[in-house]
């Protein structure tokens, strides 16, 4: 149809070209040619109508459709250490589906060669933890995957690397996946997109690549986690005259219901600036010579107290509008979470950090310090299942450091409001007669056979023993045993001593290739920052 109204289209004007000569003719002849150009002219007209409105219709049609052949699915692979990729992973999943999209979320770990080489386009999720490597449980894909190259010419593919500026291998993973994912032939879909402590502006780039895939049907928002307020009902400190930085325990009370969690889940925090800090902040402002309205000032206090003060120097002499550019939101600290949903309260446990400069870290700022008693916090619960509770019937062995039993104290505190058993922790700190932290509530554990051993050292006691991993040499009968009965390791504290002292330890006890299959099984977990 469309191919005789185009041959109609082009007869019509060479016609029209035709008549254009008719100047030559005689006057009658030219009359009747007339009739035939104003046919012409209409024919065309009408033509151009037709093609017009089949274009639209093909268009509504298509507005629709999925721009992918039919039957095709997107496998969407996340890695987690703490939970906030499963999150994001589970929100695009969502997002995808309900614009018609087949979509296979799975854990990396689980993903093989066969998988990627059947998928024809692929989107991954991945964290970055210890030192640039991949989260635990995709350590099988790096080790039997990643390994060796890979032809993957026909894999649409594109990577969400999440990570923390603080620390120096700042996304790395996520970097060496892309590379990994260039070499063997896959087609970028885009340039790998960094998020820095869940930045937004980053996850906005994300949405909108997932709103492109999804074709012209307008997909829901890659929704940020739902915040709840909580109450901050009592703070103390934990080791009073410690040779270390001082220990906050901060226990929170729910505003409202709130959904259970499971032991092992990450209290996501939204900061605020010590109100005192943002008065000198603005005052300074006012003595360089500031000059805004009642309203300006204003709204720059309600600004400042949620973001990042830039210097004063730096905001000299600028407009209103530009100094509000300058206000970066301030970035979420996450928590694990000392206590159980079985308690009604969530307990922290943070240890002041300074600056270089001998200022207290934002974190430690707001919460241990400028955070008022009765005072509501912006909180979100994730859970972290890569740091879970094993099954009932298996040991399990908690092994720390410092406020890395904040974790461990929550999963031990599961199992015992669960009757499983046995349970083993092992935990170090400076001094006993300071840095005991929970330690009476750890005796009364032992005493009831919730635990049914307790060794803890402290380093600066003297003596052999003086840290977690000497505990686990001295201990490695018992380790061995347990370990072959089945149990279940959950390590928690440091990432750069204890994480990777202990980290060593077990390899030397157990062997390499042993301590790597427990953590493809599932076996061995941490929870190391």
């Amino acid at each position: 149809m469309i191919q005789a109204l185009l041959l109609l289209l082009l007869l019509a004007l060479a016609v029209i070209a035709a008549l254009i000569q008719v100047e030559a003719l005689p006057e009658l002849s030219r009359a009747a040619t007339r009739w035939w150009a104003a046919a012409g002219m209409l024919l065309t007209y009408l033509t151009w109508c037709f093609l017009l409105l089949s274009k639209r219709r093909r268009s509504q049609r298509g507005e629709h459709a999925s721009p992918e052949p039919a039957g095709t699915t997107w496998l969407l692979a996340y890695a987690s250490q703490t939970g906030t990729a499963v999150e994001i992973a589970q929100r695009s999943a969502a997002a995808l589906r309900g614009a018609g999209q087949a979509v296979d979320l799975r854990d990396l770990g689980s993903v093989n060669t066969d998988d990627l080489r059947r998928a024809s386009r692929a989107l991954f999720v991945v964290a970055t933890t210890g030192e640039g490597e991949a989260p635990e449980s995709a350590q099988a894909f790096v080790h039997r995957v990643m390994a060796q190259a890979q032809p993957l010419p026909q894999l649409r593919s594109a990577v969400l690397a999440l990570g923390d500026r603080e620390y120096p291998q700042f996304c790395a993973f996520g970097h060496a996946l892309q590379a990994w994912l260039q070499q063997a032939g896959s087609q970028v879909l885009q340039p790998l997109i960094e998020v820095d402590a869940g930045e937004p502006v980053a996850l906005a780039r994300w949405h909108t690549l997932l709103q492109s895939l999804a074709g012209k049907q307008a997909i829901e928002l890659v929704a940020t986690p739902r915040f709840e307020r909580w109450t901050l009902e009592q703070r103390v400190v934990m080791n009073p005259g410690s040779l270390g930085l001082p220990i906050h325990l901060l226990r929170l009370r729910p505003t409202s219901a709130i959904a259970p969690w499971q032991p092992g889940a990450i209290a996501t925090i939204k900061l605020q600036q010590d109100r005192a800090r943002v008065r000198a902040w603005l005052e300074a402002l006012v003595a360089q010579g500031a000059d805004y309205s009642a309203d300006q000032w204003q709204m720059l206090q309600r600004q400042a107290q949620l973001c990042r003060l830039p210097s004063t120097a730096s905001c000299r002499g600028l407009p209103f509008a530009d100094l509000i550019v300058l206000l970066l939101p301030l970035p979420q600290r996450n928590y694990s979470i000392a206590s159980t949903a079985a308690d009604g309260v969530i307990d922290l446990l943070l240890r002041e950090t300074r600056t270089p400069q001998g200022e207290l870290g934002l974190g430690a700022a707001w919460l241990c310090q400028a955070c008022a008693i009765g005072e509501t916090v912006d909180l979100h619960v994730r859970e972290n299942r890569q740091f879970g509770l094993p099954p009932d019937s298996a040991p399990l062995i908690l092994i720390g450091a410092g406020t890395g039993i904040a974790g461990l104290r929550a999963l031990l505190r599961g199992r015992m409001q669960r009757g499983s058993r046995p349970n083993w922790l092992i935990f170090g700190e400076r001094q006993r007669s300071r840095d005991a932290l929970f330690d009476t509530e750890l005796q009364a554990a032992l005493q009831s056979g919730g635990l049914q051993h307790l060794d803890q050292v402290y380093s600066r006691d003297g003596g052999e023993i003086r840290h977690v991993q000497d505990l686990l040499a001295a201990q490695a009968q018992r380790l061995c045993q347990w370990i072959e009965q089945g149990a279940h390791l959950r390590i928690c504290g440091s990432a750069d001593t204890m994480g990777k002292a202990v980290d060593q330890q077990l390899q030397a006890l157990l062997g390499s290739a042993a301590l790597a299959a427990l953590t493809a099984e599932g076996r061995c977990r941490k929870d190391v920052y």
